[in-house]
């Protein structure tokens, strides 16, 4: 037998290169992992990152330890932006035009996407009862106009943007199917149909093309809707000032400014895709110049004489423009000219809503200015009190629950409706 031919350097270097090669960006990532600035909050993803574990006893035996460190490594990974972005332009060349859970739409609108297993969980069979124990004792305790609005997402209404082949949830046969339990509970003048709104203006910008919300240009839509839920159950004078008409002004009639041109929302921040921007917009009804605004955030720690938070325009969340964001309680007082106020025969009472609600809020409340004296914002994230003592204390005429629909189904706080 012959004695195998002896390798060349060049042979064992060839065959060792790719273990080197392994070896070396092992030891390059792990070193720059060690070694790099920790991050509390990314600015892009507008959320806390998840910080280095205790290593104890407990954690390791119920394998929470691992959990949590693989969560602190994928947060903590060096350039982790970047390569988020890289991965999604990748993903592109490809033809894959979902990331992170996001569908890049042929127009560059970036639209979460929502699975059908959102409405089959404990979470939203429980939120769906304590809705509907709400309103009903919400119509005991003396509120003149209960109603509930449920906003379809960009990935409802946005639908024909998606491919016909990625899975998500129906969200309009949803709303159909909660419409029709609501009236078997005789609550259907609660039910406010927002889809068929929004779906009239389905070719407008509703939606921000980087963002989970709707824009201001779509709460517009939901304010017609809200406005037209009470006309439909012959109880719009109800819901309106003395004197006012049902009538929406149409949204060309409106006074907008814009206040910052590159916005980069949510849904950028987790494809990681930022070569299209948003526009943040500020809206001013005709006649509001003759209203005054008193806002008073989390019961007095801080107060406000407008609607809108200029500063935070050029801040990390410039959405938070709205009402400063999310907190507990907001309430907006406002105050009308004495002429106004005598030609629409206030004197005769005032109205005032209680609205129950979620971030799709923020951007609707200054549409409800032109109809209510005094308006109460509860965050039920952040507020834990009795929202029946709370009715029961300042006499709301009205309640609306106002909730994008799949947060709603979702949001694991909704339960304190019923304290």
């Amino acid at each position: 037998m012959e004695d195998k031919k002896k390798k060349s350097w060049w042979d064992i270097c060839s065959e060792a290169l790719p273990f080197v090669l392994l070896l070396a960006m092992l030891v390059f990532f792990g070193m720059w992992q060690m070694t790099a600035k920790k991050r509390a909050y990314s600015p892009s993803e507008r959320r806390l990152l998840a910080t280095k574990p205790v290593l104890t006893k407990e954690s390791v035996l119920d394998a929470s330890y691992m959990s949590a460190y693989e969560e602190y490594l994928t947060d903590q990974f060096p350039m982790r932006d970047q390569w988020i972005t890289l991965k999604t332009y990748c993903g592109l060349l490809l033809g894959r035009r979902e990331s992170g859970g996001v569908y890049i739409a042929r127009d560059r609108s970036l639209i979460e996407l929502h699975m059908p297993e959102i409405a089959a969980g404990e979470t939203a069979e429980r939120n769906e009862e304590c809705l509907i124990g709400f309103l009903l004792d919400m119509n005991t305790v003396g509120v003149r106009n209960v109603r509930v609005m449920l906003v379809p997402t960009a990935d409802g209404i946005w639908r024909d943007k998606v491919s016909p082949f990625a899975e998500q949830f129906d969200q309009q046969a949803y709303l159909e199917q909660f419409s029709s339990g609501l009236s078997e509970q005789g609550l259907s003048q609660c039910y406010v149909d927002v889809w068929e709104g929004l779906a009239a203006y389905a070719d407008e910008p509703i939606y921000y093309k980087t963002d989970h919300h709707w824009t201001m240009q779509g709460a517009h839509a939901g304010y017609a809707a809200y406005v037209k839920s009470f006309a439909e159950t012959g109880g719009a004078d109800g819901a309106l000032l003395p004197g006012q008409s049902s009538a929406v002004l149409p949204w060309s009639d409106y006074e907008t400014q814009i206040v910052r041109a590159d916005f980069h929302g949510t849904t950028a921040a987790k494809c990681g895709l930022y070569d299209v921007e948003d526009a943040i917009m500020l809206v001013y009804p005709p006649g509001s110049g003759t209203e005054r605004y008193r806002v008073v955030y989390d019961g007095g720690e801080s107060e406000s004489d407008s609607l809108y938070a200029l500063l935070n325009a050029q801040g990390d969340d410039p959405y938070s423009v709205y009402l400063d964001g999310n907190h507990a309680m907001t309430e907006i007082f406002v105050t009308r000219e004495r002429a106004e106020a005598e030609a629409s025969g206030a004197e005769t009472g005032k109205r005032s809503i209680l609205l129950i609600k979620d971030s799709y809020a923020n951007c609707f409340a200054p549409y409800l200015t032109g109809l209510y004296d005094e308006i109460t914002l509860i965050d039920l994230r952040y507020y834990n009190g009795s929202l029946r003592a709370l009715v029961e204390e300042h006499g709301y005429t009205d309640v609306l629950v106002l909730y994008n629909l799949p947060n709603f189904l979702t949001e694991t706080t909704v339960y304190r409706l019923k304290k």
